[in-house]
Order: C-alpha cells, then sequence, then structure tokens
C-alpha cells in the first residue's frame, strides 16, 4: 500500500507533466480507474483526499452492516416461530 506522499508524488508527475494518466498509472502499477480516482480525489482535496479511509465511517450506523442487522432481524422472527410451533404442540398433544 502506497503512503498518501507516495500517491501525491505520483499525481503530480501526471498533473505537472504532459504524458497520460493512463500511461502514468501503467509505468506505477497502478489501475487506470483506481489512479483516475487518485487525481479527483487529489484535486477536491490536495494530499488529505489520497488519505485512507478505511476505518473512518462517521454516524450512527458506523460499523454496522445493514445486511448483517437484516439477517438478525431474521433469526430472531425464525426462534419467535420455533417456540411458538413448540407451543402448540404441548397444547395439541
Amino acid at each position: 500500500m502506497r503512503t498518501p506522499e507516495e500517491k501525491e508524488k505520483i499525481v503530480l508527475e501526471y498533473l505537472n507533466g504532459r504524458v497520460g494518466y493512463a500511461t502514468v498509472a501503467r509505468s506505477h502499477g497502478i489501475a487506470k480507474g483506481r489512479f483516475y480516482v487518485w487525481i479527483e480525489k487529489y484535486r477536491k482535496s490536495g494530499i488529505d483526499g489520497l488519505r485512507s479511509q478505511t476505518g473512518r465511517h462517521k454516524g450512527p450506523n458506523k460499523g454496522r452492516s445493514k445486511k448483517g442487522d437484516e439477517i438478525e432481524e431474521l433469526k430472531r422472527q425464525l426462534a419467535k416461530k420455533d417456540i411458538e410451533i413448540e407451543r402448540l404442540k404441548k397444547v395439541m398433544s
């Protein structure tokens, strides 16, 4: 993984040069799409835009997976149904 400073150096190589972004990306072994994202982030936020955002989510859903919450709710509902079935079996016998 490259540091923000390394990313900045590569982005500036493109921005200050006369070579296309695909050529710069290829010469550094970076996917063209990824490099394009770096360029846009750098233009918008400078070197801060090139810092990793991993683990920096904000808000009430920090660290929560919507799909995970949905699965847990379905498991709770299934457990309730199982209990109800067992209760009905006892009443019927």
